[in-house]
């Protein structure tokens, strides 16, 4: 019998939702699939401004569509993340029948109503996402499941982590770090308590620190440009990983991811309790160490994991939450079950 064809329209080969949302699945799926990646190839000027005025519009990205127009004629199943869809463009290419198509999300950027109308089901990350698109989808027609980290990969290097200095990391788009605003002082206490402590900053560029400039100048703050080579290096060398996030629509849709990462690595977490944030936090032995939900809480909690270093890393029970709930294998079982269902 011959396998089913898979298309998935996907982003950048550098875009972290597509890489973890999607194509580390690939091996796994494609024992049961011939799978086919269309994505945005390797970043450019020109694509980014196409990205740029897809998400900013509320319209699909036809141009992904066009150029893989030979791919989508061979697919049983369409894949589309994000605003990569366009059902116009579909209508256009000489297939018969037209293939399923799946919707997935891991945060926001969601195509135009009518574009989602004609996806036969949605796979996303968080019951906030699965709420907005409540009316785009049939409660049948939409499924859960967590973006996820390959365990193999974001592993434990406990030899990695200094002993003479603590060290706090946070990964993400420099934009993000707007998101310490809802830590106010907190950091400038732990600075001037701990002499050893620093921040682990892990983005594309330095985000611009404000009042924390000066702790840059004083090494308190490393900065470490992202990349897929050495992601997973800058977590094993932490000593403790933060998530900071106020309370808005766009935080409650994200997936938690960097927690995911940070646990995997078998670091203990501190986060804002928003959103998905929550429930990993409800999978926690003793959640109310690492939710903080004001500057107070951030003080107290920081000053917690910094006193007891000894006792909360090394010991592999973070990493067991993410083996246990957040693993490829398990996400994989739910993918498969759903494709099967479908064809």
């Amino acid at each position: 019998m011959n396998k089913k064809v898979i298309v998935t329209l996907t982003g950048f080969e550098e875009t972290a939702s597509s890489r973890f949302r999607i194509r580390q699945l690939f091996q796994g799926l494609s024992e049961k699939f011939v799978v086919i990646d269309a994505s945005l190839g390797k970043r450019s000027f020109v694509k980014r401004l196409l990205l740029f005025f897809a998400i900013r519009t509320n319209s699909p990205l036809r141009h992904l569509m066009r150029q893989n127009k030979n791919h989508i004629k061979s697919a049983d199943i369409i894949i589309a993340e994000r605003c990569y869809f366009d059902a116009q463009e579909l209508s256009k290419i000489d297939i018969f029948p037209k293939p399923n198509v799946i919707f997935t999300a891991d945060d926001q950027d969601y195509p135009p109503v009518e574009t989602l109308s004609l996806c036969h089901h949605a796979l996303v990350s968080n019951q906030r996402i699965a709420h907005d698109l409540r009316h785009s989808f049939n409660p049948d027609e939409i499924s859960i499941t967590p973006t996820v980290v390959d365990t193999k990969r974001f592993c434990p290097m406990p030899a990695s982590r200094s002993e003479l200095n603590f060290d706090i990391v946070w990964s993400g788009y420099a934009r993000n770090f707007r998101y310490f605003s809802v830590m106010g002082d907190a950091l400038i206490n732990i600075f001037r308590t701990f002499p050893e402590v620093r921040l682990r900053i892990v983005a594309e560029k330095l985000p611009k620190l404000g009042v924390l400039n000066r702790f840059y100048k004083e090494d308190r703050i490393l900065f470490e440009r992202w990349d897929p080579f050495t992601e997973v290096s800058a977590i094993q060398k932490s000593h403790l990983g933060i998530m900071p996030l106020t309370d808005d629509l766009f935080s409650r849709r994200k997936a938690g991811f960097k927690l995911v990462q940070y646990l995997s690595c078998d670091l203990p977490i501190i986060c804002s309790p928003v959103g998905f944030n929550n429930e990993i936090l409800m999978k926690l032995d003793n959640p109310n160490i690492s939710s903080a939900s004001n500057p107070e809480d951030w003080v107290h909690h920081l000053e917690h994991f910094i006193r007891n270093r000894t006792k909360t890393n090394d010991d592999g029970r973070w990493r067991k939450i993410v083996i246990d709930h957040f693993s490829i294998n398990e996400n994989l079982q739910v993918w498969n079950e759903l494709l099967e269902d479908i064809i």
